[in-house]
C-alpha cells in the first residue's frame, strides 16, 4: 500500500532515539512518569474520503472525528484525555458549524476528553483534524510490535459492511472492552481495525516481524457485509485486532461490556496471512483502503 510506503518513509526520515515509539503505531508513546507513558494521536476526516456531509446528521461528523482518535488510544491500552481541532470547511454557516461541534461535544463529554484548542480555516472541502493526548500505566501499554510465534488471535464484534450499514459513522469506540482487555488478557499486541482486517492485521504481523494464519469459519462476519472478501478489505469497522499468549483463557465476552470476542487464527513464524479453510490453506491478498490506490 502506499500509504504505508508513506509511513516507512517518515520513520526513517524522523527517528529519534529519546522517544520510547514514533511514528507506525496508532500512536505516538512519550515519557512521561516513572509508571506512565503519554500516548499522542491524530487522525482527519474529509467530506467526500469519509463520509459526505450532503447525505448525514451532521453530528455524526463531529463524533467521528473524536471516536476515531479515542479508538487509536483504546488500541494501545489507554486512556484519551485532552485535543485540539483543526476545522476547515469551504464558508461560513453557523448551522453547519453548531450541529458538528454539538457531535463533537457529545463524544468528548461520554468520554471524559477535554477540547483545548485548535485552528479554523477555509479550504475547499469541509474536513476535521484531530490530535488526541492520552496516558497509559505502562504494565498495561500494547503496541502492535509484540506478536509472538504459536499467539492466538482474536477480535471483538463482526466485521464488515460498515459503510453500508453506517457504522462507520456512529461506532462505538472500543475503550471500555481495550482497557478490560489489556487489565485481565495480558495481550502481546493490539491494533484497530480501520482499514481491513487484513490489511491491519498485515501492519501488525510486520512490526511484530510474523505471519499469520486466519481460519475463515472463525471469522466473525457481520449481516451488513456484502461477501466474505469485502468483509474482510472494506474496513472502518473500529474493532480491536489483539494477540494473546497460546493457553490463555478467553472468555466469550467482554464481561465489563458483553461484547463478543472471537479467536480467528494464530501467529506463524512466516511471513504473509494465509486462510485455512476446511483444512486447506492458501496464501490470500486482499487488499484493503488506500488513499492513494489510484495514484
Amino acid at each position: 500500500m502506499k500509504e504505508d510506503k508513506i509511513i516507512d518513509f517518515l520513520k526513517k526520515k524522523f527517528y529519534y532515539k529519546s522517544i520510547p515509539l514514533g511514528i507506525g503505531d496508532d500512536a505516538a508513546v512519550l515519557s512521561y512518569s516513572e509508571n506512565k507513558y503519554l500516548l499522542f494521536t491524530t487522525d482527519t476526516i474529509v467530506d467526500g474520503v469519509h463520509f459526505k456531509v450532503k447525505d448525514i446528521n451532521l453530528g455524526y461528523i463531529g463524533r467521528k472525528a473524536i471516536n476515531v482518535n479515542i479508538s487509536d488510544i483504546a488500541a494501545m491500552g489507554g486512556e484519551p484525555l485532552y485535543a485540539v481541532i483543526n476545522f476547515g470547511l469551504p464558508k461560513y454557516d453557523k448551522k453547519l458549524i453548531s450541529k458538528i461541534f454539538n457531535g463533537i461535544y457529545y463524544s468528548a463529554k461520554k468520554y471524559n476528553v477535554k477540547i483545548v484548542g485548535g485552528d479554523t480555516v477555509r479550504s475547499k472541502c469541509l474536513f476535521l483534524a484531530v490530535s488526541m493526548i492520552g496516558i497509559v500505566n505502562k504494565k498495561y501499554f500494547t503496541s502492535r510490535s509484540n506478536a509472538k510465534e504459536g499467539d492466538i488471535i482474536c477480535i471483538t464484534g463482526n466485521i464488515g459492511g460498515a459503510v453500508l450499514s453506517g457504522k462507520h459513522l456512529s461506532f462505538t469506540p472500543r475503550l471500555k472492552e481495550a482497557q478490560w482487555i489489556v487489565k485481565n488478557l495480558m495481550p502481546t499486541s493490539m491494533i484497530d481495525v480501520s482499514d481491513g482486517l487484513f490489511v491491519d492485521l498485515g501492519r501488525l504481523c510486520v512490526l511484530s516481524k510474523k505471519g499469520a494464519v486466519l481460519f475463515k469459519e472463525n471469522i466473525p462476519i457481520s449481516d451488513k457485509a456484502t461477501d466474505f472478501k469485502s468483509a474482510l478489505q472494506d474496513g472502518e469497522d473500529f474493532e480491536l485486532l489483539f494477540t494473546l499468549k497460546s493457553g490463555t483463557k478467553l472468555p466469550k465476552k467482554v464481561l465489563d461490556t458483553n461484547t463478543k470476542i472471537s479467536t480467528i487464527g494464530r501467529i506463524i513464524p512466516d511471513k504473509g496471512i494465509y486462510l485455512e479453510d476446511k483444512g486447506k490453506v492458501s496464501n490470500v491478498k486482499i487488499k484493503g483502503y488506500d488513499h492513494f490506490k489510484q495514484d
